[in-house]
């Protein structure tokens, strides 16, 4: 588990009213997003919540998942990246460790890869139907870069690598080395540093990028 500094004691003193009468525990990872994790699994008391959400909010967390603990363990095969992301580095604020004894098996791990390759690749190339200015195609590139994220850190475990306490750009790096990739469109994007003149060359370059992964991914390789 990662202990990352992080402004989390003003939130885990407002969560205290709510553990564990309503939330069996909390924790923070990927910097700033707080997933809750309710003793019903469909949370019935999150209204009360909401102020506490609010407040925090105001504060830059980000509150992406209500979670259960039945939800998480049966999870595993449904949405193996995001429990490897929750993984990769965390820090628990209040209750126990929900995260204790998960695991992803190698196969589930390698299909929502897959699904994930080829399902943002389709949404970016159809874009090239629709949004035809520069900076739609940039912005489009830029939103890409958090969700690749988890797609990345499934790579890396396909290939027996868990990046621990990486960030986007060590992740980009490493899948470019590790799986052959031409160019510098990953980390680019994963940087921020989305070209603003010849934004359609860059696009399609990292277009077959992507599809360059999913073909990798979908051979077994």
């Amino acid at each position: 588990m990662k202990n990352t500094e992080f402004p989390a004691d003003a939130l885990k003193n407002d969560l205290a009213r709510f553990h564990p009468d309503v939330i069996s525990s909390a924790f923070v990872y990927a910097g700033n997003r707080v997933a809750l994790v309710f003793r019903d699994p469909v949370p019935g008391s999150v209204q009360a919540l909401l102020a506490v959400i609010k407040k925090a909010e105001q504060k830059k967390f980000l509150f992406p998942f209500a979670l259960s603990r039945d939800f998480l363990q049966s999870s595993l095969d449904t949405f193996p990246l995001e429990i490897l992301e929750m993984k990769s580095g965390y820090r628990l604020i209040i209750g126990d460790d929900p995260l204790t004894g998960l695991t992803v098996e190698t196969q589930n791990v390698r299909l929502q890869c897959e699904r994930e390759l080829k399902g943002k690749g389709l949404h970016l190339r159809s874009a090239l139907l629709h949004r035809r200015t520069d900076k739609a195609l940039a912005g489009l590139v830029n939103l890409s870069a958090e969700d690749f994220h988890r797609v990345y850190l499934g790579l890396l475990f396909l290939k027996g690598e868990n990046l621990k306490e990486g960030n986007r750009i060590q992740a980009a790096q490493r899948v470019t080395e590790l799986f052959g990739i031409e160019g510098p469109a990953l980390v680019r994007v994963a940087s921020g540093e989305v070209p603003k003149k010849g934004i359609q060359e860059f696009y399609i370059s990292y277009l077959n990028v992507i599809d360059r992964l999913s073909k990798i991914v979908d051979g077994g390789q």
